[in-house]
């Protein structure tokens, strides 16, 4: 371009004036172009801002309301464990009466100055466990659903063991109700009974020893490994007491 000027013969001065206008104007550019980045990085931070400070309310809002939800959810377990350990508790008491009800009726020796009062005692003994199985049986179904499944084997299987006992031990009395009174006819009930009663103190205590060992791991408060299983005791029946 200055060399189309110079061919027109325009005079030098107004070529460097226009030079120099060139150039400024140039510089001018610049400087607004400057302006303008610089104006657009400070919105760009102003707004980087805005949203950090947005992103932080909103992680502050969602860890309240983990925080919430966490602690709702303790309150809600720790509300059901103490249900279950409710639970837990009354079934193994009403195990535990179950258990001395058993072992006194199923006793060798039984305590009378007669016949009669023998009889009226067995009677008792037998009405009191045959009480005590069908509160703790059906106790234990209506709330088998919160106990794991192997906690529940080990109890159909103590149920079972207490529920055939029962049946064998009651043999005699059954054929007696019959009408059977030879004591040759009445040999193998009378071994069933005492089977039933060496089957109470033999094999029930290690059941109920691997419930107790399952119930304390259930509920968490003991080491297994110092649970041991409950003594074989034989009370001294009394059929009016209660357990």
């Amino acid at each position: 371009m200055i060399e189309l000027l110079i061919e027109l013969k325009w005079p030098v001065i107004v070529i460097l004036i226009l030079i120099g206008a060139s150039f400024f104007i140039k510089y001018l550019y610049i400087i607004s172009l400057n302006k303008m980045l610089e104006y657009k990085k400070l919105q760009l931070n102003k707004d980087l801002e805005t949203f950090k400070g947005y992103i932080t309310k909103e992680t502050e809002r969602y860890k309240n309301d983990l925080e919430h939800l966490r602690l709702e959810y303790e309150i809600k377990y720790s509300r059901l464990h103490q249900d279950r350990a409710s639970i837990v508790q009354s079934l193994y008491g009403k195990l535990i009466h179950l258990r001395i009800s058993m072992e006194r009726m199923t006793a060798p020796l039984k305590y009378g100055s007669d016949e009669n009062e023998r009889e009226r005692e067995e009677n008792a003994l037998i009405n009191n466990a045959t009480d005590r199985f069908d509160d703790f049986s059906v106790f234990y179904e209506v709330n088998k659903l919160i106990f794991p499944s192997d906690i529940c084997e080990l109890i159909e299987e103590i149920k079972d063991t207490y529920y055939d006992a029962i049946f064998d031990y009651m043999e005699p009395v059954r054929f007696q109700k019959m009408g059977v009174v030879d004591k040759k006819d009445l040999i193998e009930p009378r071994k069933k009974a005492i089977e039933a009663g060496k089957t109470i103190r033999e094999k029930v205590p290690a059941i109920l020893g691997k419930i107790e060992q399952h119930f304390r791991l259930y509920l968490g408060v003991d080491d297994p490994s110092a649970v041991t299983p409950p003594p074989q005791t034989f009370p001294k029946s009394n059929p009016a007491s209660d357990y």
